[in-house]
């Protein structure tokens, strides 16, 4: 028997490879583009090189937001809120 919680989550249009692209759909909802928020891409880069490590490409984009939002600084990890 295969119940509901044993499938796997269903793609919806603001999921790529199994990845929510939350940030894409407040975009999108508001018909802003995003944007790249410097200080939080800095940021990025601090807890990286703070572990003696260089920041790769793919976690850049933790550092764009929607146009007109303002980031929310996360002490926890490198993504901003």
């Amino acid at each position: 028997m295969i119940s509901a919680t044993s499938l796997p989550p269903r793609p919806t249009p603001w999921t790529r490879l199994g990845r929510p692209l939350t940030r894409a759909a407040l975009a999108a909802v508001a018909g802003v583009g995003l944007i790249e928020d410097a200080a939080s891409l800095e940021r990025i880069r601090a807890m990286f090189a703070a572990r003696g490590r260089m920041m790769p490409d793919r976690n850049r984009v933790q550092a764009h937001h929607p146009a007109g939002a303002e980031p929310i600084f996360n002490p926890a990890g490198t993504a901003p809120g």
